[in-house]
């Protein structure tokens, strides 16, 4: 009983706190705090790895495009290449690098969208529709949508699906 208590203590003053917090910025660093906390909390409580949200946020910015397995075609920028081969270390996407090579034209159509992130993948969107888990579609997303203005949408979405804290976007 007490752990029941202490648990929804401390539940209620992380949401307060996130209120307190959101008053005091502006409304495009709103989302980015939602991220930051959902980040820690989701960290904290073990049901993130360290090292995923580490992709999640770094990508392929550490590696160098002439240490790692060349690409496939020169239609991939250097740093996507490079965040795709950061993110085969995650158990999810250990087979990406060689499902762009196998089906290049596929990834090409993709990509090329304008919408990537929203684009019909087998049964639905990318965020929705594979198998994989939310903070591994998050990965995904940045790896092949590098400007992260690009995939605010996308990411708002993630945020407010992952938070225990049920935030919603502006609140």
């Amino acid at each position: 009983m007490p752990s029941k208590r202490i648990h929804n203590i401390i539940e209620y003053m992380t949401y307060e706190i996130y209120l307190y917090v959101q008053r005091g910025l502006f409304e495009r660093h709103k989302i980015i705090f939602a991220l930051m906390l959902a980040n820690k909390v989701l960290v904290s409580a073990g049901k993130v790895k360290t090292a995923d949200l580490d992709i999640f946020l770094k990508g392929g910015a550490a590696l160098d495009i002439n240490s790692v397995r060349k690409k496939p075609k020169d239609w991939i920028p250097d740093s996507v290449w490079l965040s795709i081969i950061a993110l085969s270390s995650m158990d999810a996407f250990r087979d990406i690098p060689d499902s762009v090579f196998r089906n290049d034209g596929l990834w090409r159509q993709w990509y090329d969208q304008e919408a990537p992130e929203m684009a019909k993948v087998g049964s639905g969107s990318i965020l929705a529709g594979l198998a994989w888990s939310v903070r591994a579609g998050g990965a995904f997303l940045h790896a092949f949508c590098p400007v992260i203005s690009s995939a605010l949408p996308t990411l708002r979405r993630l945020t407010c699906y992952v938070c225990p804290l049920r935030l919603t976007p502006g609140a």
